[in-house]
This record gives structure tokens, sequence and C-alpha cells, in this order.
């Protein structure tokens, strides 16, 4: 025989479904709200897992959910949670000098991070920025900064950048690097490039080896491009090697450029910042004997802080310089007040002619200059080594 329900039980019962139908409206308000901001929003998840970040969108759907930012994603980002404090506690500890390397070889970018024997730590990141074009390259192209870095206004830890007990001190920008094809004027940059994809040779402690490939096609052949780049630990610079192959069957005239305009010291400005040579300090606009001179670089002269690209044990570019803009400077230009705020730091590697088959290989090394005891800057002695 069934029970018959008590009268406390009976009473409840309108409650209780009251609280069930009130559940479902909320069940299905939720799957309403979910559809609507799915059909309204992006979703890119790189598997990087830096945070969860909502940003509008210039065009299309207006809105994206992130689970990185990239430097120049921050004016779109509206709110976001992030999780690079975790990512930094887990590598907090360990001998020095040492090594740390987060790179995702799908997307290719990540950070390496070199903790130097003094306790400071020389960081450098590569593909995670968005170009002038809104373009995102990939592969090992000096640039960008993490999630958190990217959200914020105070952007120093980007590029390449050195934290000591004051905090970050920016040494080098988002590289302006390009080829140009045969007579053209018009630089093709790395975000035109198509990425082929890249890898991590060596992760060790003590050492690091990054490659990335590229294609790029020209007018009557296709270039294939392979970018190494390789640490030590303890050492204030990378070496970069470039190797431009032509993988046509017909000859290839390339211009080869690498330069920035780095904002020493502080990110954003150039104020106090001139160029150098072993020579010393360069006050104007300056071409370079690439032949006499192995290595350029801008110091800033407010807080002491240089940076070098050397061309040491390569093939010397076609032209040097230092200037108040990227790109070449006028004969006009010359000899001018280095004043403005992209003092410029670059190097040209004129018409060099690619048989079908053939490669030009450069060898860049890329870094925090020496700051000697009368203030001058000179480059660390290791790059002078072939190793």
């Amino acid at each position: 025989m069934t029970e018959a329900p008590t009268a406390s039980e009976s009473a409840n019962a309108p409650a209780s479904a009251s609280r069930r139908a009130s559940k479902r409206r909320v069940g299905l308000a939720a799957l309403a709200l979910a559809v609507v901001v799915l059909s309204t929003t992006q979703v890119t998840i790189t598997g990087g897992l830096y945070g969860v970040y909502l940003l509008d969108r210039p065009a299309g759907r207006p809105f994206e959910i992130k689970d990185d930012l990239r430097l120049g994603d921050g004016p779109r980002l509206i709110a976001g949670i992030t999780f690079g404090p975790i990512h930094d506690l887990v590598h907090s500890v360990g001998t020095l000098p040492r090594l740390r390397l987060d790179w995702d070889e799908a997307e290719g970018g990540g950070v390496v991070r070199n903790f130097l024997q003094d306790g400071t730590e020389l960081q450098t990141l590569f593909g995670r920025y968005v170009d002038d074009d809104g373009k995102t390259p990939r592969g090992l192209f000096v640039g960008g900064a993490i999630a958190d870095v990217a959200a914020s206004r105070a952007q120093s830890q980007s590029g390449m950048a050195l934290r000591d007990a004051q905090g970050w001190h920016h040494i080098w920008c988002t590289v302006n690097e390009g080829l140009a094809d045969g007579g053209s004027t018009r630089v093709i940059p790395p975000g035109e490039w198509t990425f082929l994809g890249s890898r991590v040779l060596v992760e060790a402690a003590d050492r690091v080896v990054l490659q990335s490939e590229h294609e790029v096609r020209l007018r009557d052949t296709t270039l294939r491009i392979e970018r190494n780049a390789y640490f030590t630990a303890g050492r204030t610079f990378l070496r970069l090697g470039i190797n431009l192959t032509n993988i046509g069957d017909r000859p290839a005239t390339v211009t080869y450029i690498y330069g920035d305009e780095p904002w020493v010291g502080v990110f954003g400005s150039a104020e106090g910042n001139l160029g150098w040579t072993e020579a010393g300090i360069l006050p104007v606009a300056t071409p370079i004997d690439p032949h006499g001179n192995k290595w350029a670089g801008i110091i800033d002269t407010k807080t002491g802080f240089a940076n070098f690209l050397s061309w040491a044990g390569t093939l010397p570019p076609s032209l040097a310089f230092v200037a108040n803009h990227g790109g070449t400077p006028k004969p006009s230009e010359l000899y001018k007040p280095l004043q403005s705020n992209e003092i410029f730091v670059g190097l040209e590697w004129r018409d060099r002619e690619i048989a079908p088959g053939e490669t030009l290989g450069l060898r860049l090394s890329i870094g925090l200059a020496v700051i000697r005891p009368d203030g001058r800057p000179t480059v660390p002695p290791e790059v002078l080594t072939s190793r």
C-alpha cells in the first residue's frame, strides 16, 4: 500500500515545483545567452593558456575571446583574467645562470628568459605582436610581449628587455625586418611571409636553439627562408642565422633589411637615445662604414643602457646607419641631430643575387651592450668568437 504524503510534504510540493521551474528558466536563459555570445563572438584558442580575455573587433563579429594576447591587442581589450603569476611561480627557482623557454611550435612564437649570474633577467620575445597592417607574424622575429604586458600600458617588458632591482628596461622593440624583390622599393614584411612551421632544436638550462621556416613568393621565383636563434645561459645576446635559398629555377635579386627604432630605456620614448659604434657616441644621423665596423647600436644617455647589432663573421651589409626614422635616410637628412622619437639603427644588404639552388646566409648577434668604466658601450667579447 502506498503511503499518502504528509501535510508538510504536500505544502512543500508547490514550492519544489516552483524551484524546478525557476531552474529551468535560468538554464534556458543561460543557454540563450551562450547562443547569443557564440553567434557574436569569435573564439581564438592557441593553447597558450595565459588567461581568458574579451576583446572588441574592428570588423566582423563584435567580440573576440582569446587565451593569449600579443603586443598590439591591448587597445581592444575589454576585460580579462590572467594566469601569468601562476606561470611565473612554477618557474621561479633554479641555479644561475640558466635559460627558461616558453615556446609554441604551432604558433611560431614565445619567450626565452635568460636568468643571468647577477640575478637580473634578460627576456627575448619572438612573434608576439600585431604589425601595422594588422597581421601577426609567426616565427623568429624579435618583438611582442607576454599577455599580461600586452594588456597593460607599461610595456617596457617587450621585444628584448632587462629586469633588475629597479624594474624592466627596454632594449629592443619589434624589429623592422623584411626583403624587397629585385629593383622594387616595396619591402615584404614578415607578416606576409608564408609560415611553414617552427621547431625547438635544443632545450636545456644552459642552451636553447630555435628554428622557424618560411616561404616568400617573388616575381620570378620563390625563396625558402630558414631562421635559427641560438641562446647561451648568461650571455646577454642571441645569435640569429638567416638562410635565404632560391628554390625556383630562375635567379633572384634580393635586398634584405634589418633594423629597429628600439626605444632603449623606456618603451615608447627615444628621449636620450643616441647612436654608437666602437669609435664612440653618434649624436647625429650618420652612415656607418660596414667594413671598418662590425657593430652599431643605440645608447640611452639617461639610463646608461645600450643595445648592439653585430654583423661580425658574416657578409657585411651594403649600408649601415643611424637615423631619425626607419628606412634609408635621404642625403638631406644625414648629419642632422638625432632628436626624433624614432631614432633608428639599420642594416641593408642591397641587390644580392641568389642563383637557383643557392643560399644567401646572414649571421647577426643582437643584444645588450656592455658599458665600460668610462661610460662608453661595447659588445660582449664572445660576440667576436665563432661559438
